[in-house]
């Protein structure tokens, strides 16, 4: 992810506009806390994934790419993220 440390604070809405690398693999983006789990198809930063949830509690969030975990490529572990919510 890049950028791959984000910072917010509770109650903020917190919208993604993501793009993937590849159009023949959807990565994705995962946050278990607030059930985030969406496959980014969008390539083009022109037309980007929104991915839009609110920061209903503080901590800190581990973001990861589930869909690559799932898929038949396998995980991809270098594809972290931190969310901090204050």
């Amino acid at each position: 992810y890049s950028p791959n440390i984000f910072t917010v604070n509770k109650g903020d809405t917190v919208r993604f506009l993501a793009t993937s690398s590849s159009a023949s693999h959807n990565h994705g983006i995962t946050i278990d806390a607030f059930n985030v789990n969406a496959a980014v198809a969008a390539e083009s930063g022109e037309t980007p994934q929104k991915i839009e949830f609110t920061a209903d509690k503080p901590g800190s969030f581990e973001i990861y790419c589930k869909t690559c975990l799932d898929g038949p490529l396998g995980a991809h572990p270098w594809m972290k993220g931190t969310l901090t919510v204050k």
